[in-house]
């Protein structure tokens, strides 16, 4: 290529860049509801309303979502322009907003927070809607009727400011603003109750700690405050869901969050947890409380109820899992059999890492720890330590 077509395309590219338009207004949009799992169909529209030939709007969906729209320069505020607001999933349109004509201005100081309305108060703005704007009928939610939910996938909600050419208010729509587009999507699930794996129903457990572990197929974006552990004392061959229902106080061993999303350890003592005593039978379930796209409590989802005997044949042998004891020794025990170096462990592996362990752990004891060769070490020492943040690697050796 010559120097003579090197500075002709130079300029063509200079002058499309002075051209683009390079708008400074900002525009944001996203859902009310947090990690929402669930889209209930009965909270979104109401049937009998769309049976009766209602009209579907803003203001009849519940408050879903937000937009912003912001300017940085005060001549901005003169700017006419058109906003058009899109929900939609797996290629069907549930709704499409698209406003009037409108001034920065009347949407800056209207009655929004400083620019920013949901749905229901960007209908009440009274802006204005296009031939354009459509919003789902009774076919379309049929289409994604799950049970009573909308069904799983991907909903994207698409948040675009256009132009208004000549920039007057009789204009026509033109082309999106710079920095105009917004999109934010959220995947919903649907999910099922979990369902309880162990210590299985009628399992005999002859050791702490007890690997409490379950099946889940729902988001794993849950806080570890929206799933609830419930361990409840009860009698032989009760009904399950009748004694979580009955628990109290003084029958609840433990009913918390756990902190890993498919298990938990339980050492008997730790945290709100209470010892359990041999030959008791204990009744076991998870709660999940899961988010929906429209704000406000969320849906309890519950699992299976187990129970499990409690078996331990000496209460002063070690630590151990659901399979067996480990040999604790008068240095490795607390009264009670828990082994508060094992319990540290359990809280910060994985549960199938801790159940590895425990194995290789059978039948050793342990009288003296040293580190790097320095003796007298004792278990809070090396507890200590396993808290430290820049700890790497933990080289211990046993002698059975």
């Amino acid at each position: 290529m010559t120097r003579r077509s090197l500075y002709w395309v130079a300029t063509v590219l200079l002058g499309l860049v002075l051209a683009s338009p390079v708008g400074a207004i900002q525009v944001q949009t996203r859902f009310v509801a947090s990690n929402p799992q669930i889209f209930p169909v009965g909270d979104i529209v109401d049937i009998d309303a769309i049976q009766g030939d209602e009209d579907i709007d803003l203001s009849t969906l519940p408050e879903l979502f937000e937009v912003e729209i912001t300017n940085s320069t005060p001549d901005e505020l003169d700017d006419w322009m058109v906003l058009e607001v899109r929900l939609e999933t797996a290629g069907l349109v549930l709704v499409n907003y698209v406003s009037s004509n409108f001034q920065l201005r009347d949407w800056i100081n209207g009655p929004g927070r400083n620019g920013v309305y949901n749905n229901v108060e960007l209908d009440n703005l009274e802006l204005g809607e296009r031939d354009e704007s459509y919003y789902g009928d009774l076919e379309t939610f049929l289409d994604l009727l799950d049970g009573s939910n909308l069904s799983s996938g991907v909903y994207i909600l698409t948040v675009t400011v256009f132009a208004v050419e000549p920039n007057e208010e009789g204009g026509e729509k033109g082309s999106p603003l710079a920095n105009g587009i917004q999109l934010q999507q959220v995947q919903v699930f649907n999910p099922s109750s979990p369902q309880l794996q162990s210590p299985d129903e009628g399992e005999e457990i002859t050791a702490l700690p007890i690997f409490f572990t379950w099946d889940w197929t729902g988001s794993s974006n849950l806080n570890a405050n929206e799933i609830e552990l419930i361990i409840v004392e009860g009698d032989p061959g009760e009904d399950g869901e009748t004694v979580i229902s009955s628990a109290n106080s003084s029958n609840t061993m433990f009913r918390g969050s756990p902190a890993l999303l498919d298990s938990y350890t339980y050492t008997g003592f730790a945290g709100e947890e209470r010892s359990l005593t041999p030959g008791a039978t204990y009744y076991w379930m998870v709660r999940f409380n899961v988010n929906t796209v429209v704000p406000g409590e969320g849906r309890e989802f519950d699992s299976n109820v187990f129970s499990f005997t409690y078996a331990a044949e000496d209460p002063g042998t070690g630590g151990g899992t659901t399979g067996g004891n480990v040999g604790g020794g008068s240095g490795g025990t607390t009264q009670g059999g828990n082994d508060p170096l094992l319990d540290q462990l359990s809280g910060m592996l994985p549960s199938d890492v801790m159940q590895n362990l425990m194995n290789e752990l059978q039948g050793f004891t342990y009288e003296d720890l040293t580190i790097d060769g320095i003796s007298g070490f004792t278990q809070q020492d090396l507890m200590s330590l396993l808290n430290n943040p820049n700890i790497t690697i933990i080289t211990v050796g046993l002698e059975e």
